[in-house]
């Protein structure tokens, strides 16, 4: 029996046959929940049948196309003016009076009123769900296969601190960890007294499936389109190497790299070593910059067979599909367009500039595009406009190496590169997710937020912050001027 409780509607009981067959469990959900909503929509079940629409079917009207690309490209008429692409409503944050939050009134007055602050770490498991893995936990445990801790979310949360706090390796992290000490995560943990080692580590990173990190990162995504904070409309790719724990040198006995999965990486003539290219793709919705797909590919694989593979596989994730997508040369190919322009995407690749028999034009310097696959109502001035958001990847690609220092890996192998990259993206979407839920959307794209902790932040630090907001501390003492003692005695 499923009880779903509203505020402003009137509440109502969905009865389960099974139900009488035994004892009735009840379900209560909490509709202005927005988890428990997600919850209780799934186990609702639509009576009302959908009816079959019938009627004349559509035809197509072919003296309306110019071209065939454009043939191809459904509606690319549709789009007289760019200004529907790149136009995207405001986000609202929740108001965080209105909302059940677990923020004491202090931290209220901290997260809307004082710009300089920056959030809390603690917040991004407060705000948000790991019980997930408390699950796979229990089926990795069936199995006989030890998650190197007495809790698995315990160790999240390290690897998630040791990320966040640029620790590259978690000899470094532990270092840091003994020498500022433990107290910060006791009000996080399952067990406060935990202290992780590096084999603690080590044997999370083996004992996970990496089906549990792809499950994760997708119910993040499907919370992002329950706010209604994503627009499927532009998707920007692009590759990012990672270097592999292994010696750039094959092995003098066995010819073979210490990582027989990786490839050697390179990138305009310059040898990057052994690792992995990671091929993400973002989704730009203006104020908003969200990793949407991730797929793991050895550095010796061609860009265009990454980008290939990668569009394929995104197809078939079931996510929706987008208006354009903008990429680099890296990814161009006469394929690769068709890939797109067959499901009605519009391709802003840039193209190398030795390709003549194709309808290739000239924007600015270092930039071509085919403009067989654009829309011709487009102008150049336009396309540039467009083509100008895909730096927003570069952005996105560059605190992965200057605030969290993950340019290279901790372990081998193609299965604990997909891990150690959807830590990362996953950390991203809590930020995210965190900072809209605490009303704070300047701090969509800043990375560094979120750095400090409860117990650790330094009181004078906040005192600081609320003085330069413009309050006044009613129980601060009133500085008095320094005297030298020499003044304080008369002759």
């Amino acid at each position: 029996m499923y009880i779903y409780k509203y505020v402003r509607k009137p509440s109502f009981i969905q009865y389960q046959i099974p139900d009488y067959w035994g004892d009735v469990k009840k379900t209560i959900f909490i509709m202005k929940n927005p988890k428990d909503y997600r919850k209780a929509k799934k186990t609702m079940k639509l009576q009302k049948k959908v009816r079959k629409k019938v009627g004349r079917p559509k035809v197509l009207n072919l003296k309306m196309y110019a071209k065939i690309p454009q043939f191809i490209i459904e509606g690319a008429n549709c789009f007289n003016s760019l200004k529907y692409l790149c136009r995207f409503p405001k986000i609202t944050p929740l108001n965080l009076n209105l909302i059940d939050s677990p923020l004491t009134l202090f931290e209220k007055v901290l997260y809307q009123n004082v710009p300089a602050f920056q959030g809390f770490f603690d917040d991004l498991f407060f705000f948000n769900d790991l019980s997930y893995f408390d699950y796979i936990e229990a089926i990795v445990n069936q199995q006989g296969i030890r998650t190197g801790a007495p809790a698995l979310h315990d160790m999240l949360i390290y690897e998630f601190a040791r990320i966040h706090s640029g620790n590259a390796t978690y000899a470094g992290f532990l270092r840091n960890f003994s020498f500022f000490g433990p107290n910060n995560f006791k009000k996080l943990l399952y067990e406060p007294d935990f202290i992780p080692n590096v084999q603690d580590f080590s044997r999370m990173f083996h004992s996970i499936p990496v089906d549990a990190f792809y499950n994760y990162f997708f119910q993040l995504i499907e919370e992002f389109y329950d706010y209604k904070l994503l627009k499927f409309k532009i998707l920007i790719w692009d590759c990012q190497f990672v270097h592999s724990n292994s010696s750039d040198y094959k092995d003098r006995k066995t010819g073979k790299y210490s990582d027989h999965e990786a490839g050697i990486g390179r990138h305009n003539n310059k040898y990057l070593g052994i690792g992995y290219m990671i091929s993400t793709m973002y989704l730009y919705c203006g104020e908003l910059i969200v990793p949407i797909f991730c797929s793991v590919f050895p550095a010796n694989s061609n860009d265009k067979t990454i980008f290939h593979e990668t569009v394929k596989q995104y197809y078939k994730s079931g996510l929706p599909y987008p208006k354009v997508v903008l990429a680099d040369a890296g990814a161009y190919s006469y394929k690769n367009l068709e890939l797109l322009a067959m499901k009605g995407i519009i391709p802003i690749i840039n193209t190398p500039k030795n390709i003549i028999n194709q309808n290739v034009h000239k924007f600015k310097k270092d930039l071509y595009l085919n403009k067989d696959f654009i829309p011709s109502q487009w102008s150049d001035k336009e396309i540039l406009q467009l083509y100008a958001i895909r730096t927003a990847i570069e952005r996105s690609f560059s605190h992965n190496i200057q605030i969290y220092n993950a340019r290279r890996m901790n372990l081998r192998g193609i299965k604990q590169a997909i891990k150690h990259r959807f830590f990362i993206l996953i950390l991203d979407l809590l930020k995210i997710l965190t900072a809209y839920k605490t009303g704070r959307t300047d701090l969509f794209q800043t990375y560094s937020a979120f750095s400090s902790m409860k117990e650790g932040v330094s009181p004078q630090a906040i005192r600081y912050q609320l003085k330069r907001a413009g309050y006044k501390l009613l129980l601060e003492k009133e500085e008095k001027p320094m005297i030298h003692p020499k003044f304080l005695y008369s002759r």
